[in-house]
């Protein structure tokens, strides 16, 4: 019995003494380094030119390497894998081992037991619980994927703004100071009485309404600058070159051709089914509860009177009132609740697609409109420039109709940039590029 006894021990021994210490690991120190660092890293990484002026899809590249936010949910993936790695190990087997001497009585020896068993509870429930993290693995890579389109789009309509919007700010620059010229102009010849002062309040007005949207025009350029450079990592100083191009025509499908391609792609809406099948498995494994799977050990022992006895254990819970009803009502409620979450995103993103593609259409026509009204406006203009410099017309009219150019040009302007972001709001709807792109 005692040799029996010894060779648990050394198996014992020999077990702990394999076992690999774990060493705490600190959080890392916060790098000293430069903002820009990370960006300047993404493009050397993406092969782009830093020298020449960057298009918004290079721009969202860059920002889906560098982005903080993005960084911290990709370290997600790594805990998701190694749940797999966990949920896949199979359980350690338990060891018992007693030894009691007797005190005060003569002729008796020490008494020992051991036992060494395992839980096949535990060993049953392995494939389900492996189920449950490859799933949660699938639902965690989703929703980093749907985190990276999000982003990528978010810094194409941010860099198309940027673009658009330095654009605008050239003509409403000019508007204003074209305004104020011919302002202080009205000004000067009232003080000389060549002009009644009844007629100074129009000029007037025109002057404060090209300041106001000349500065409306700045504010929203540096708000978009600022966002965009915090999306990428950079200083908030920094001044991008961009090169937003031609503005493109894609082909846009109804609203319910939209919906429906949504549906299938949109990486969101299968992490949620992924969920809904992670919750169906631990809907699965709370019902194991139900059945009494028995923990298994083979005992060994001496008695005080050195009677040696050797045998099994078998222990188990009896399913009598637990049963695990309350994990299965919590699965069953949880399930439900998903179900519920899902069916709503649907029913929001329906209303979003049509909402955004009725004002797509609605900002695409009244651009059209705007293109017809500037069209002829460009010869009066010419026109009409050639006629102040011969004398035929005054330098106040033909400054007039430049003027009107000017507003009608910004006003387009505005109209197409309101058509590319509402095109980039449908993209991120929709969860891919729309078509003709």
């Amino acid at each position: 019995m005692t040799v029996r006894f010894i060779s648990l021990l050394a198996i014992v021994s020999i077990a702990t003494t394999g076992c690999s210490t774990l060493q705490g690991t600190s959080a890392p120190e916060p790098a000293a380094e430069d903002r820009n660092v990370g960006a300047q890293r993404a493009t050397s990484a993406l092969n782009i030119d830093l020298s020449v002026p960057l298009s918004p899809d290079q721009l969202a590249a860059i920002a889906v390497l560098t982005n903080p936010d993005l960084i911290a949910l990709r370290a997600r993936e790594g805990v998701a894998d190694a749940q797999v790695f966990a949920a896949g190990l199979y359980p350690d087997p338990s060891f018992s081992f007693s030894a009691d001497q007797p005190r005060n009585a003569v002729g008796l020896t020490t008494a020992l037991a051991g036992s060494l068993g395992i839980d096949l509870a535990t060993l049953v429930q392995r494939p389900y619980r492996q189920e449950l993290a490859r799933q949660n693995r699938t639902q965690v890579r989703l929703d980093i994927a749907w985190s990276e389109w999000l982003t990528g789009e978010q810094t194409r309509l941010l860099a198309v703004r940027v673009a658009r919007l330095r654009d605008i700010r050239v003509h409403t620059q000019l508007l204003r100071d074209m305004s104020q010229n011919s302002l202080e102009s009205v000004l000067n010849a009232a003080g000389r009485g060549d002009m009644s002062a009844s007629g100074l309040e129009a000029y007037r007005l025109a002057a404060a309404d090209a300041a106001d949207r000349d500065r409306n025009v700045e504010m929203r350029l540096s708000t978009a600058e600022s966002d965009l450079n915090r999306g990428l990592g950079l200083a908030p100083q920094e001044r991008l070159q961009l090169d937003a191009g031609a503005q493109r025509d894609a082909s846009i499908s109804d609203a319910d051709g939209l919906f429906v391609s949504a549906l299938e792609t949109r990486a969101d809406l299968v992490a949620m089914q992924a969920g809904i099948d992670l919750q169906n498995d631990a809907l699965e494994l709370s019902q194991l509860a139900r059945y009494p799977y028995p923990a298994i050990s083979f005992n060994a022992a001496r008695d005080t009177g050195n009677v040696r006895t050797l045998g099994p254990t078998v222990s188990f819970s009896l399913p009598l009132w637990n049963r695990g009803r309350g994990e299965t009502a919590i699965a069953r409620a949880t399930l439900a609740q998903l179900q519920a979450e899902y069916a709503a995103r649907i029913e929001n993103l329906r209303a979003d697609i049509y909402a955004a593609h009725t004002t797509l259409m609605i900002a695409r026509e009244q651009r059209r409109d705007v293109e017809r009204m500037l069209a002829p406006l460009f010869p009066q203009a010419a026109a009409a420039e050639v006629a102040a410099a011969r004398g035929d017309l005054s330098i106040a009219s033909a400054t007039a109709t430049r003027m009107t150019v000017l507003d009608r040009q910004i006003v387009e302007s505005e109209l197409a940039l309101a058509v590319e972001e509402l095109e980039i709001s449908l993209e991120m709807l929709t969860g891919r590029r729309l078509e003709g792109e």
